[in-house]
């Protein structure tokens, strides 16, 4: 009766044994597919955000060039019409010298 009662305590002992070692395998399993998946998240946010980042500084570079663009032509159209004005004033002056007051 004695030895039955060792066998079945060893038995016991065991599979308790296996048991532990099978949480422990599915702990290690789990914790490694925790860290993939956090890896993997983390890695599609950063490449998200540097995207955002990227296109923003586009977008932004795009505003900057397109007000410097208007800017540009701005001067241009006040130059001509001081150039239009000045040949006026020249035409004016010219054409009074030569022909009088008409």
């Amino acid at each position: 009766m004695c030895r039955q009662v060792f066998v079945a305590w060893c038995c016991y002992v065991d599979s308790q044994r296996r048991k532990a070692a099978r949480y422990s395998q599915a702990l290690d399993i789990y914790r490694r597919r925790l860290l993939t998946e956090g890896a993997t998240k983390w890695l599609s946010v950063s490449s998200d955000l540097s995207h955002l980042r990227m296109k923003y500084a586009t977008e932004k570079g795009v505003q900057v060039i397109a007000a410097l663009h208007l800017r540009f032509f701005q001067c241009i159209i006040v130059t001509c019409n001081l150039f239009v004005n000045l040949i006026d004033r020249v035409t004016e002056h010219v054409v009074a010298k030569w022909f009088g007051d008409l």
